[in-house]
C-alpha cells in the first residue's frame, strides 16, 4: 500500500484552471490523507467551477467575510497562483494570516509587473499586486529565479520553498519514446509552447531559415493570441510550405509525447519562465533542447545537472549520448509525481 503522507489541515484557493486542479486534487488523494485537504475556487468567472468545490466569486462583496469564517478553520492556506488581478485584490479584503499562507508562482503571476497594458493601469495593478505579495511570507516554485524576481517587483520578503505545484511539470515516459520514433524524414524542430510572442517565432524562423539544410518544423499553437496565431501561421508556411506545422488542438498526452519522441531538438526562446510541460518531456525523451540563457528557468536547468543549449546556437548536430542519457536519468527521478509529493509534504509540515 502506498504511502500516504499527513499535513495540517490545508485550504487549497484555486481560480479553477481545469489543466491544473483536477489533476492536482487526484495527486493530493494518492498521495496525502486527502481528509487533511479541501480545495475551493475563487474567480470572477462562473464557467471556472469545478464539480463538488465550493466556488466563490471575487466580485461579490460578501466573498471576503465569507472566506474568512472557512479560512479560520485551517492551519494551511495555499493559493494556487496570483495571475487574476480580482483575485488578488479580493484576498487582500480576507483576514489571511501570512504566516501560514503560502503562494504557489505560475510564472505569468510574476510577470504581470511588466505585461499589463497602459503605464496608469500597470502602475495601480502593479500597487495592488505588491500591497499582498509583500506581506506573503512563504513562496514556493520550481523556478527560484520567479521567487527572486518577486522580491525586486513586489517586495516578496519571505521564505522559498522547492515544489514543482503541479502533476503537469511531473512524467512518466515510456522508456521506448526515448528513442526518435522516425517517422519525420528531415531533422525535425519543435518550436515554443503556445501562440503568444514571448515565444519569439519569427527570431527562431530566421534562425533555421540559415542551415543549409531542409527542416520541418512543428509549432503548438493551441491556444494564445488569435491574430497572432494566424500571422505565424501564415508566415510559418510561406518560408517552410509543407514542411510546417501548426498543432492547433490539444493533443490527448500520450500522442502529444508519440508526437515529441518523433522530433530531434526543442527551441524554446522565451524571455520569461515558460514551457515548463514541453521541456521536461524532450530533456526526457533525450532531445537537444535550446533555451534562451537569460531566463530564470536556465539556472534552474542547470542546477539540476541537465545539459541544455542557447538558443543562438542552434545547429543540426545530435547531442551527445553521455548528455542524453544524463537528462534521461535527471528528469525520470526528479519530475515524478512522489517527488513532487516529498516537496509538498516538506513544504507543509
Amino acid at each position: 500500500m502506498k504511502k500516504k503522507y499527513i499535513t495540517p489541515r490545508t485550504l487549497h484557493i484555486t481560480d479553477g484552471d481545469r489543466k491544473f486542479i483536477p489533476e492536482l486534487i487526484e495527486f493530493f488523494k494518492e498521495f496525502f490523507d486527502y481528509s487533511k485537504h479541501d480545495f475551493i475556487v475563487l474567480s470572477r468567472f462562473p464557467e471556472r467551477k469545478i464539480e463538488d468545490l465550493k466556488y466563490f466569486c471575487t466580485k461579490n462583496k460578501n466573498t471576503p467575510s465569507e472566506l474568512d469564517k472557512i479560512i479560520a478553520n485551517y492551519n494551511k492556506i495555499v493559493i494556487h497562483g496570483l495571475l487574476d488581478f480580482y483575485l488578488v485584490r479580493c484576498l487582500l479584503k480576507v483576514n489571511l494570516d501570512f504566516s501560514r499562507t503560502y503562494w504557489l508562482l505560475w510564472g505569468g503571476d510574476v510577470y504581470c509587473y511588466r505585461n499589463e497594458k497602459g503605464r496608469l493601469r500597470r502602475m495601480y495593478r502593479n500597487f495592488v499586486r505588491k500591497a499582498l505579495i509583500s506581506k506573503l511570507q512563504h513562496a514556493g516554485s520550481l523556478i527560484r529565479g520567479g521567487v527572486d524576481l518577486s522580491r525586486d517587483w513586489y517586495g516578496f520578503r519571505g521564505s522559498y520553498h522547492e515544489c514543482m505545484g503541479y502533476v503537469s511539470n511531473t512524467i512518466n515516459l515510456n522508456t521506448k519514446l526515448h528513442k526518435r520514433i522516425a517517422f519525420f524524414k528531415k531533422h525535425t524542430v519543435i518550436i515554443g509552447n503556445s501562440g503568444y510572442e514571448s515565444n519569439f517565432h519569427k527570431e527562431i524562423f530566421n534562425l533555421l531559415k540559415k542551415q543549409s539544410n531542409e527542416i520541418k518544423v512543428i509549432c503548438p499553437l493551441a491556444y494564445g493570441n488569435q491574430n497572432y496565431i494566424d500571422e505565424i501561421i501564415s508566415l510559418g508556411t510561406k518560408l517552410f510550405k509543407k514542411n510546417f506545422t501548426p498543432l492547433l488542438n490539444y493533443l490527448p498526452l500520450n500522442e502529444y509525447y508519440s508526437t515529441l519522441s518523433g522530433v530531434d531538438s526543442g527551441i524554446f526562446a522565451h524571455d520569461r519562465e515558460q514551457g515548463t510541460g514541453n521541456v521536461i518531456p524532450l530533456l526526457g525523451m533525450g532531445k537537444k533542447v535550446y533555451l534562451r540563457t537569460t531566463t530564470t528557468q536556465w539556472n534552474t536547468y542547470l542546477n539540476l545537472g541537465l545539459k541544455i543549449f542557447d538558443y543562438k546556437d542552434f545547429g543540426l548536430h545530435e547531442i551527445s549520448k553521455s548528455d542524453q542519457q544524463q537528462n534521461i536519468e535527471i528528469v525520470s527521478k526528479y519530475f515524478c509525481k512522489e517527488n513532487l509529493a516529498k516537496q509538498y509534504e516538506l513544504m507543509l509540515t
